[in-house]
């Protein structure tokens, strides 16, 4: 049997912690001693290293769906066609969780063998997606959770290594072993968090978007906290006058006739801090193919970019992938060299929280600048300038954007601000006093403002939370084809 056979390929199971309460609620109802079970629908990512499946929702069992009769499992004919007809519907996979008795293993059965080899032939006509999974929980008398999780990709089987469980009051991770290494440099950050929490941190992987001044202190930060998985995404190269606020970079890499890029950099910092750290070092952008299927497969990412782009981008993985982010930047007002504000801006995103255009930080206009090739880009300014000789609005062709300027303090207090509530959310100890705030270093109280407000709910950010890779035809924005190509350095 495929499911039985030897696996290779590893598997992430992601899921909102509101559907993750409303399966355990279903799969557990008949503790301690009989078993449950559901339907759930998912998306999914596949990537060179890992497979992402992205729960969407449950076809929870009515009435007359399962055998109330019998202590397993017993499905009856029904309820298999009832969710064969609504997954037919739309592009998702379909796929079962059911629970075993409380503090009996989580290995599959030959009974579970059977039921697994005949849902995965009997769904196979109804999906667009040739992959089914299969998923078994247990919880112990002292409450604690385990689990097991098989399925088959296009005729190979993977097994699912891990649970994460993503809201906006914690991102909770399972697996079956989590090894860690207690080490001298975070003894004070156990001392005052514990030891769990220095085991998530250790366990944990972070996607930096953006490692200019902001994201280079937010490695710096998570370096010495024990975080010891990195994927790092920016195109640029070190600059001299980036040795202002970039963390790691040196008067050798002014001196340098070739710049580094500034992955590199940073990836150097990582590793002077903690050499035993994964680092993989991407020059590209977040919209492109070969950085997303690595932040798909991330704990949490953040987002380090002043671009409208980068922003939609990140807050899109977050409801489509089921990815947390945080997204931090930092704004200079001033006039003939006195300054006015120094603004920070703080937002989470989630799959239960609205996404950058629910939030209105997204101008169009700059959007579409950014998107725009260089050749694209003087085009519209010439039209411009021929308009304006027309007397004709020019504004329609071509806006000149404000120049962002940002100093080190203030990079490197807005990065340890989003380290720091990136900490809490991964371990769960404490959190950011709202989901979305600005600052300003320079008013009373130092001109804190929470930002909370709800999703639209026709946006795709409340419709196609999950969806992952079948949600594509949904996508809000795409890299241009122009773009170089990513690579891993």
């Amino acid at each position: 049997m495929a499911l039985r056979a030897a696996i290779a390929m590893e598997a992430q199971f992601r899921i909102t912690s509101e559907l993750f309460e409303r399966l355990k609620s279903v799969v557990f109802s008949r503790y301690p001693r009989k078993e449950w079970a559901t339907f759930m629908t998912f998306g999914f990512r596949q990537t060179k290293d890992a497979l992402v499946i992205t729960v969407v929702d449950l076809i929870a069992p009515e009435a007359g769906d399962l055998n109330p009769a019998v202590s397993n499992v017993q499905f009856e004919a029904q309820y298999s066609v009832r969710a064969a007809l609504e997954v037919e519907k739309g592009p998702l996979c379909i796929g079962v969780i059911h629970s075993h008795p409380q503090d009996f293993f989580t290995s599959p059965s030959t009974i579970d063998d059977d039921m697994d080899s005949y849902y995965q032939d009997y769904f196979e006509g109804f999906t667009k997606s040739a992959c089914y999974a299969s998923l078994i929980f247990a919880l112990k008398k002292d409450g604690s959770f385990s689990f097991s999780g098989r399925g088959v990709l296009d005729g190979e089987p993977f097994r699912v290594t891990k649970i994460l469980v993503v809201g906006r009051g914690a991102i909770t991770s399972f697996r079956p072993t989590a090894p860690s290494v207690r080490r001298p440099e975070t003894e004070r950050l156990e001392q005052v968090y514990g030891k769990e929490a220095r085991e998530r941190l250790q366990n944990t992987t972070v996607t930096i978007v953006g490692c200019g001044g902001t994201g280079s202190a937010v490695a710096h930060t998570l370096a010495r906290a024990g975080v010891q998985k990195y994927i790092l995404v920016d195109y640029d190269r070190f600059e001299d006058s980036n040795l202002e606020r970039l963390h790691g970079s040196s008067a050798a890499d002014v001196a340098a006739r070739e710049k580094r890029y500034k992955v590199e950099i940073v990836k150097d910092l990582i590793l002077a801090i903690s050499p035993t750290a994964t680092v993989i070092p991407i020059v590209g952008n977040i919209l492109q193919t070969l950085p997303r299927d690595y932040a798909v497969a991330s704990d949490l990412i953040v987002c380090c970019t002043d671009s409208a782009h980068g922003r939609v981008g990140v807050s899109e993985l977050a409801y489509r992938y089921l990815v947390p982010a945080i997204d931090i930047g930092v704004q200079l007002d001033s006039e003939h060299r006195k300054v006015r504000a120094e603004v920070g801006q703080f937002t989470m995103y989630s799959p239960d929280l609205p996404c950058a255009y629910c939030r209105y930080l997204i101008d169009a206009r700059q959007l579409s600048i950014e998107l725009m090739s260089d050749a694209e880009r003087e085009a519209r300014k010439q039209e411009a300038m021929e308009a304006a000789a027309r007397g004709d609005d020019a504004d329609q062709y071509w806006v000149n954007l404000p120049e962002l300027h940002t100093v080190g303090h203030l990079t490197t207090l807005a990065a340890a601000l989003a380290a720091t509530y990136g900490i809490g959310w991964l371990t769960a100890k404490f959190r950011s006093p709202a989901t979305s705030f600005q600052f300003d270093l320079l008013q009373d109280n130092l001109g804190y403002v929470p930002v909370e407000m709800d999703k639209h709910q026709d946006c795709t950010c409340a419709t196609r939370i999950g969806y992952a890779d079948q949600g594509t035809a949904y996508a809000v924005i795409s890299a241009p084809e122009h773009w170089p190509e990513a690579k891993v350095l």
